[in-house]
């Protein structure tokens, strides 16, 4: 099993990856910059320890993008992870902010690192 530390060191890398494949290697950047700017710390760490603080802070960055970048970001947990993750369900996870909710995404991560670190 792996460490809280090693999926948000994965989920950066697999971030990263998603927006550059999305947007490109320098508007990928741009925005990460941005959202490190915006949200005061790295946008990883933000999203595993509250989801839904950083998909405000996205929402502040970039507005109605937020819903496309993040359902771009269940596809390719969905491809990687071999899941089947519905994005609206995701969101909605992410929106709540609750316990039970962020304990939903955190097994959602964790598995997606297992597979991917174990290959």
């Amino acid at each position: 099993m792996v460490s809280d530390g090693e999926v948000v060191e994965f989920f950066s890398r697999f971030f990263r990856r998603v927006l550059t494949s999305s947007l490109g290697e320098s508007a990928a950047e741009a925005l990460l910059l941005v959202l490190r700017r915006g949200l005061g710390q790295e946008p990883s760490e933000l999203f595993w320890e509250n989801p839904k603080e950083f998909y405000s802070g996205m929402e502040k960055t970039v507005g109605m993008g937020t819903e496309v970048l993040v359902k771009l970001l269940v596809a390719a947990i969905n491809r990687e992870g071999n899941l089947n993750i519905y994005p609206d369900k995701f969101i909605e996870l992410m929106r709540s902010g609750d316990p039970k909710s962020i304990g939903e995404i955190h097994s959602i991560l964790r598995r997606l690192a297992e597979v991917k670190l174990n290959e």
